[in-house]
């Protein structure tokens, strides 16, 4: 008998004898074999390796909630679509952002939306210790063409441009790995949505703008969004060589 013949036949006579099905050749595991993988899968709410429920509060709780935890956990599970955040939550503008909300909304998400006024409320101006919460948002590099980053245009090493009028825009592009909105208290009073670039760090490299019902349009660019599409049409339209620019959807 070989070693893994060994094995297996060692496996199956703990605690429990294979049973022979109908079928020939088929073996079924008794259901005390069965409830041990099932616990191998799921620990017991008692296992010593688990925190406890004063350490999940005084350690876990302030940092991160299970809701984002879960949140987080999904948004690196596939690949990711701009992550919603509100840091405004003044009662007359509660309004304008229900309204961009509806009108934000497309067949894949907002998959994430960070709407707390006593987790989100008090950053102010300076919103992207939103990240300081969730680091694996922007800490999250997603390689297209087949997981391949040698084959990943986002990760291939760009030209310069002749332009010195592109160069600013061109360093965003370089550093750029992921696209967030932003409601905070300038976007829901001119009731357009910030789209901001973050380099892999959480830190904003640039950032446009955009009406609430163009956000369907704006995820279905060819790069999802991405800087490196402004440095295309950019010949174009020489606006989107200055941050801040009112992005169009195309007719």
């Amino acid at each position: 008998m070989s070693h893994i013949d060994r094995s297996v036949s060692a496996l199956l006579t703990t605690n429990s004898l294979p049973i022979r099905t109908a079928k020939r050749g088929e073996l079924k595991l008794v259901p005390a074999i069965l409830g041990d993988m099932q616990s191998c899968r799921q620990p017991s709410p008692n296992a010593p390796y688990l925190p406890t429920q004063s350490q999940i509060q005084r350690i876990l709780a302030p940092h991160q909630t299970i809701t984002e935890r879960n949140q987080t956990q999904n948004f690196l599970s596939r690949l990711p679509h701009p992550v919603w955040i509100r840091t405004c939550y003044a009662a007359e503008l509660d309004p304008a952002y229900r309204e961009m909300f509806e009108y934000g909304q497309t067949d894949f998400g907002p998959e994430i939306v960070l709407d707390n006024e006593s987790l989100y409320g008090h950053f102010g101006q300076d919103w992207t210790k939103v990240f300081l919460r969730l680091p694996q948002l922007p800490d999250t590099i997603i390689y297209y063409n087949n997981g391949h980053p040698e084959n990943d245009e986002h990760n291939q090493a760009m030209t310069p441009p002749n332009s010195k009028a592109k160069l600013l825009l061109h360093h965003a592009a370089t550093k750029c790995k992921s696209v967030h909105y932003l409601f905070n208290k300038e976007a829901l009073q001119e009731q357009l949505v910030k789209v901001h670039f973050l380099d892999i760090h959480g830190q904003s490299v640039w950032f446009n703008k955009i009406r609430a019902e163009h956000i369907q349009d704006f995820e279905a660019m060819p790069n999802g969004g991405h800087l490196l599409d402004h440095l295309e049409t950019c010949r174009d339209d020489p606006s989107l060589l200055q941050p801040g620019t009112l992005l169009h959807a195309e007719e």
